[in-house]
């Protein structure tokens, strides 16, 4: 039988051979065992030299061609393996913490070649290397950078600004995996030059950068963030559409049509240059602050699309506020009609403005360990971004402070997902400053500051998560559901939407402080005090009611105290099972 194992046993006193030879044991054929074949081959190569290669046509042959034997005679093959590990001498790299000049640069010089040899990994061997705090290691596009296990550490330095890693605008399909990454927290020269220094990065993600994926890597010490998702405006035309009249178009000519719900702009709006030739796209945006412009109350509008002649070539139907735009071809200029009646009467104009925003776009962050940063662990400004399986801890020193912070970019950061995070110690939880379509699910949250939804927010769906020690504070729009409270506190308040529902607050609070009646709805939630109860504080581990009137429905108050501080009437509390200690309602 092919292959067979010729013997275990001796064949004289039956006892186990032990070593086996696998080349004495292992046949190839009926008659022939591994080590004869291997002999065979051994000896017609006795006498072979590389001076012997003869006739081989090395023309048009790259340094990732090979030599190999086939069928008898010499030819060049290409390599087929599209991983490249760094020889650290031919690039006269260290990996011994040293040299952080050179490192850099041949470290650079090297991925540069690895991509352009069609490589498509690129592994260090394990070791240290130092990174010049003047010259981050730039990943090409269509990249793995494979740190091996080793260590990337940046050089002690005294700047305000410096990154390990940047991925430069317009970059894509990038992965950064498998190793360390670490900054000069405890080190750096805070003094020499004036400022916050809190822009010392491991891993920046710039601009128009698309399919980034950064996973496994343990980033920490840095002076500013452990990765900075990095985005630039490109605000054009602030004053674009200062001119409307009532009525809108049919989407299907770019016909006037009489209308009284609906405004539209009056003249032709020239489409700025760089998004037809670089990008393809461009936004409708507010004042650069992430409104919807002044007297814009709408954030739903048609595009129509002209040629340079001003001929009709194409419509989108019901398009928002900052949602990139795509522009079909022949268009160049555009009019808008937005989802509201009422016309614009502010004197100095709508502030409506065109912009191409440059922002990181499909970043996937994962199976991190991002900790002792100074400001925070994951600043994410963009749209798609994934935050997944990650552990953020121990992020305090300056402000804001954040385990994550979604705040620059403003109305451009949409459709972030974070999931399924471990969170704890840390000055302050998890900031959304200004964004929209958030998902936060599946987290566990413990011994943070306050989390908060600011008011610019819209549409944040909070669920599914266990907090533990901390606090939620929600001012902005926000989905608030199947969460579970120990120790914890929630507070509504601001004019915003919020939905409250199925929450188990377990010796936990909940404050409505609301400037607008029936904003809030607080529905099925269980709310549970015993002696474990850990409060020392006056109110806290309570039900609140303050400002104008809610609707609470359907909820069970087992052991709760309830206090009403509302001086307005009309408050819904209907359906609602009570068993409660000494408190005061009223």
């Amino acid at each position: 039988m092919l292959g067979k194992i010729n013997r275990l046993k001796d064949n004289c006193d039956d006892k186990f051979i032990y070593p086996l030879t696998v080349s004495k044991a292992v046949y190839v054929n009926e008659t022939q065992n591994l080590q004869s074949k291997l002999a065979g081959i051994d000896q017609k190569f006795a006498d072979f030299s590389i001076e012997n290669i003869k006739d081989v046509d090395f023309s048009n042959v790259n340094e990732r061609g090979l030599i190999a034997y086939q069928n008898g005679s010499w030819k060049v093959v290409p390599d087929i393996t599209n991983s490249y590990t760094l020889e650290l001498e031919k690039w006269e790299v260290s990996n011994e913490g040293t040299d952080a000049v050179n490192t850099s640069q041949h470290l650079n010089d090297a991925l540069q070649w690895a991509r352009q040899m069609g490589y498509d990994e690129f592994v260090l061997p394990a070791g240290t290397y130092l990174i010049d705090e003047n010259n981050p290691i730039l990943i090409p596009s269509r990249m793995t950078f494979n740190l091996g296990g080793s260590k990337l550490r940046i050089q002690d330095n005294g700047l305000e600004r410096y990154t390990v890693i940047l991925i430069e605008n317009n970059s894509e399909f990038i992965r950064i995996t498998n190793g360390e990454i670490e900054g000069d927290r405890y080190t750096h020269d805070y003094e020499t030059v004036p400022g916050t220094h809190e822009w010392g990065m491991g891993i920046t993600v710039e601009h128009h950068s698309r399919y980034i994926h950064i996973d496994f890597l343990d980033i920490y010490n840095f002076t500013g963030d452990c990765i900075y998702t990095e985005a630039v405006p490109n605000f054009y035309s602030m004053s674009a559409f200062d001119h409307w009249e009532q009525g809108s178009f049919n989407t299907n000519n770019g016909e006037l049509v009489s209308e009284s719900s609906r405004i539209r702009s009056q003249g032709f709006i020239s489409l700025p240059t760089v998004a037809i030739n670089n990008y393809g796209f461009f936004n409708v945006c507010g004042n650069s602050w992430g409104d919807f412009g002044r007297d814009i109350k709408s954030e739903t509008f048609d595009v129509i699309f002209y040629d340079e002649n001003n001929n009709f070539v194409d419509s989108l139907i019901r398009a928002k506020v900052f949602d990139d735009i795509e522009i079909p071809e022949g268009g160049t200029k555009i009019k808008l009609s937005y989802y509201q009646g009422t016309l614009p009467s502010d004197e100095d104009g709508t502030a409506l403005s065109l912009c191409v925003s440059l922002c990181p776009r499909y970043v996937y962050i994962e199976k991190c360990d991002l900790h002792h940063a100074r400001r925070c662990g994951v600043v994410p400004t963009g749209k798609h971004l994934f935050i997944n399986e990650n552990k953020i801890h121990h992020i305090r020193g300056v402000s804001p402070g954040c385990i994550i912070d979604v705040e620059d970019g403003y109305g451009l950061n949409q459709n972030i997902r974070i999931y399924n995070n471990h969170f704890y110690d840390s000055r302050i939880g998890v900031a959304f400053v200004s964004t929209q379509h958030v998902y936060f699910y599946g987290n566990y949250m413990e011994r943070l500051g306050q989390s908060t939804v600011w008011g610019e927010c819209r549409q944040v769906h909070i669920s599914d998560n266990i907090v533990n020690s901390s606090s939620w504070d929600l001012q902005g729009e926000a989905l608030f559901n199947s969460n579970t409270f120990f120790h914890s506190s929630v507070t509504s308040r601001r004019s915003a939407r919020h939905l409250i529902s199925n929450n188990y607050f377990y010796n936990s609070s909940l404050k409505l402080d609301k400037e607008n009646s029936f904003t809030t709805i607080v529905e099925a939630n269980y709310f549970h005090r015993d002696l474990n109860n850990v409060s020392i504080t006056d109110g806290a581990n309570d039900f609140q009611t303050h400002g104008f009137p809610q609707i609470i429905q359907d909820n069970h108050f087992d052991e709760a105290r309830f206090y009403n501080y509302s001086d307005q009437n009309g408050w819904m509390f209907t359906n609602n099972f009570l068993k409660i200690i000494p408190g005061h309602w009223g």
